[in-house]
């Protein structure tokens, strides 16, 4: 599985079942930092934040590379169920020291993958 192919599957799950968010493994859905872990899951008790019930996969990014997420607004990635977000919701940047790959998020949920540089996730 890829970071890409997790969103994709978010998004499908939202308009298959309602709702999906992919949060920051690691601080959980209160905050997105930068990262190498991340969840994705159904919140069935809308509440903001995936209970270890809730969480249907983890993705865990390979050796030294990290994940940022530049956005405009929320600590969370929502999908509702028509497969869009809350906004255009960003860019998500996957960097190690030599080479950066961004996925940028359009407003209806589809990701995009685009060539980085590594400092784009300074």
């Amino acid at each position: 599985m890829t970071l890409h192919s997790l969103i994709r599957q978010a998004r499908a799950g939202a308009i298959t079942d309602g709702n999906r968010m992919l949060c920051d493994g690691q601080t959980g859905c209160s905050k997105f930092e930068k990262t190498q872990k991340v969840w994705m899951g159904f919140d069935q008790n809308d509440d903001g934040a995936l209970s270890a019930s809730e969480i249907i996969e983890h993705y865990q990014l390979p050796g030294a590379t990290r994940l940022v997420w530049k956005r405009f607004k929320g600590d969370a990635l929502v999908f509702h169920n028509r497969g869009n977000s809350h906004f255009q919701n960003g860019s998500f940047y996957l960097c190690n020291n030599v080479a950066a790959r961004r996925i940028v998020m359009n407003w209806i949920g589809r990701p995009r993958v685009e060539t980085a540089k590594p400092e784009d996730c300074n």
